[in-house]
Order: C-alpha cells, then sequence, then structure tokens
C-alpha cells in the first residue's frame, strides 16, 4: 500500500508539471481504470487529487463529460475522507464550477463558486491572498452573466486584499484591474475602465515583459475598448 501510495504521488507531480496532446489524455484515462483495481487505495486522499488532475486534462485535451466525471468523483473521495479543507478540494470543485459555468450549467456552478469561497475564507482567512482568488472567481462568474450589483464588491474586494499582500505590482493585482475594467466596459462605463485597463497594462508590462501572453492580452482589451468606442486613440505611453 505504501509504495502504491508512492506510485500515485510521483504521477501526481509528474502530470501537474507536464503538456499533453490528446492522445495521451485517452492513454492515461485507460490508465485510470486500472488503478481502480486496488480498492484499498480507491478511497484515499491521493486518489481524489489524481482525479482531479486527470479531470483537468480532459478538459483541455479529452472529453468534457469524462472531466465532470472525474471532478465529481474527487469531489465524493475527498468528502468520504472528511478532507474537504484540503487545498485540492477547493481547487477541484472550482475547476468543477469552471466546467459548469462554461457549459452554461449556472445552477450547478455558483454553489461550487460559494462552497469554494466559503471554505477558503473558514481556513486561511479573509486577508489571504487565495481568497482573493476566488472572490475573482465568483466574481467573473457573475459578470459573465452582466450581474454587475454582484460582481463588482467582490472584484474590489479581491483587489483590496492583493494590493494590502501581494502589493500593486503584482501580476495577479493586474488580473483583478483588467477584471472590472471589463466589468465596466460592459455597462458602458468607459471613464471607470480606462484607467484600469492601462494600469493592468503597465504593470504587466514592467513585470511579465512585452512577450508574455497577459501583456498581449492588455493590448488586446483596449484595443477593443478604443474600437468599441469608434476610437482610434492609443493608449499613449503604455504601449
Amino acid at each position: 500500500m505504501q509504495s502504491y501510495t508512492k506510485l500515485i504521488l510521483s504521477l501526481e507531480e509528474y502530470y501537474r508539471t507536464i503538456r499533453i496532446n490528446k492522445d495521451q489524455v485517452q492513454a492515461i484515462n485507460q490508465a485510470v481504470e486500472l488503478v481502480r483495481i486496488n480498492k484499498e487505495f480507491y478511497n484515499s486522499t491521493s486518489m481524489a487529487v489524481f482525479f482531479s488532475i486527470i479531470a483537468d486534462f480532459n478538459v483541455d485535451y479529452g472529453d468534457k463529460n469524462l472531466a465532470e466525471k472525474y471532478y465529481l468523483e474527487a469531489k465524493e473521495i475527498f468528502i468520504q475522507q472528511n478532507d474537504k479543507e484540503h487545498p485540492d478540494y477547493l481547487i477541484n470543485i472550482n475547476n468543477l464550477a469552471n466546467l459548469y459555468s462554461y457549459n452554461g450549467n449556472l445552477a450547478k456552478a455558483e454553489p461550487l463558486y460559494l462552497e469554494s469561497l466559503y471554505i477558503c475564507k473558514n481556513v486561511l482567512g479573509v486577508d489571504h491572498p487565495d481568497y482573493s482568488t476566488y472572490l475573482n472567481n465568483l466574481a467573473f462568474f457573475y459578470s459573465k452573466q452582466g450581474n454587475a450589483e454582484k460582481a463588482e464588491p467582490l472584484y474590489l474586494k479581491a483587489m483590496s486584499i492583493q494590493k494590502k499582500q501581494l502589493g500593486e505590482e503584482h501580476p495577479d493585482y493586474a488580473t483583478s484591474l483588467n477584471n472590472l475594467a471589463f466589468l465596466y466596459f460592459n455597462q458602458g462605463k468607459f471613464a471607470n475602465a480606462e484607467p484600469l485597463y492601462l494600469e493592468a497594462l503597465s504593470i504587466r508590462k514592467k513585470m511579465l515583459g512585452e512577450e508574455h501572453p497577459d501583456y498581449a492580452v492588455s493590448l488586446t482589451n483596449l484595443a477593443v475598448f478604443y474600437n468599441a468606442q469608434g476610437n482610434a486613440k492609443k493608449p499613449n505611453r503604455y504601449i
């Protein structure tokens, strides 16, 4: 049992760090079924984490229905092990919520976002950077539905935590700025959105560099922003 556990833990670390293609995901899915043979190990936290990682791969490269199955299976094992405060349980249910949100299943997504936020608050506290991440996730969920009334205070709270705990030049803070700018943009509050877009761009340029994908995202966001106003204006010195 101990050696088997070490094997799965090694696989977890391996799968967290590699890039794989769709054919490899299918092979991994077949291998997972073989793991189920060991019933003793199946009901363990390590197996739950493993299922969650395999679900992530299936979201990106494989079958989203199978991803849901693995997320739910991991969730059930975590609960059986009375391990709902495990960091990977939070990640698992948050990723499951993302999957439901992507598929338009909002009724299933929202309670999972709320649960992850609630657990993170109780375990880590309201000043922890991870709490700001879960605030951002819930805010983005509401933002996509056009529910600015719920999204805006969550974004502002996340930014307040990040500003205090991470600093105003941290990439996570830039992400929050960008998300809030997008919310204002969709509301037609252009005067509110523009300085946030520009600040996010400036942070990403300084901290990540001009070759980073997130910097390109900020440039694209600004281009869309100005184009929507029929304005050829460019964000001056920030570009």
